[in-house]
């Protein structure tokens, strides 16, 4: 069963519309991305992230929009065909949970740095 997709974008590609459904998850496996919310940069994701993830696992609109800064590489997942095979395939949803969990933390991390690094006081 075909999961997914390979695809490589070039640069200023838009991957993710914030407020949209997005109809894919995606990994990057290459390149870098900015995300923004409400038109403002908070961050970046690259080669190992998720794009998509927090909307396939709420159901809920996307809350970023990602743009390519480079070209990039991901592998584009179709959200209803993975989640049926995870329903079927339980050590794999749990690896893939477990995943989702590892990168969403990261990217909190990242964030909450950005946070105390644009801060006035730095954090004091």
């Amino acid at each position: 069963m075909k999961l997914g997709a390979w695809t490589e974008v070039q640069e200023d590609t838009v991957l993710i519309v914030e407020d949209t459904t997005p109809e894919h998850l995606k990994f990057i496996v290459g390149g870098t991305a900015a995300v923004a919310h409400s038109q403002r940069i908070i961050g970046e994701v690259h080669r190992g992230d998720f794009l998509g993830e927090m909307s396939y696992l709420s159901g809920k609109k996307a809350s970023a929009t990602v743009t390519t800064q480079e070209a990039v590489r991901y592998l584009a997942f179709d959200r209803e065909r993975l989640r049926d095979h995870l329903a079927r395939n339980t050590e794999v949803r749990h690896a893939l949970e477990t995943s989702f969990n590892r990168n969403l933390a990261d990217k909190l991390v990242k964030s909450n740095a950005s946070d105390i690094n644009k801060s006035p006081s730095n954090g004091v």
